[in-house]
């Protein structure tokens, strides 16, 4: 079995864009997929992450995304994540030289960050 795709469901399309390119440097390409916007961009391991335009109310998403990503600089990528609208989730934890924090995007995903 091969992971190909991972779809997250957003409410800002543009935000949630500026923050995944600038906390895991994805590059994106519109797209439209069922009739909804989205922008999808290939992770380095060749998985393709879809952001894809909610069509729920403003305050409600249908689901929550758990992406787990291993980063060469998990204190970096958490200082990015915070100055592009996202939040960090609890402590960074230290064990071993091993490295693990949690941030959500703006539209509440989260993203655990483990050292690479």
């Amino acid at each position: 079995m091969t992971l190909r795709s991972i779809s997250v469901e957003v409410h800002d399309l543009d935000r949630a864009t500026t923050f995944w390119r600038g906390a895991l440097g994805v590059e994106f390409r519109e797209v439209v997929t069922r009739g909804r916007n989205g922008m999808f961009g290939t992770l380095p391991d060749g998985v393709t992450l879809k952001l894809v335009q909610s069509d729920a109310g403003a305050d409600t998403l249908r689901s929550r995304h758990v992406l787990g990503v291993a980063v060469a600089d998990v204190d970096a990528v958490v200082e990015l994540a915070e100055e592009l609208g996202g939040r960090r989730v609890g402590e960074i934890l230290r064990n071993h030289g091993r490295v693990h924090a949690r941030v959500r995007d703006p539209d509440g995903n989260e993203l655990e960050l483990y050292s690479a």
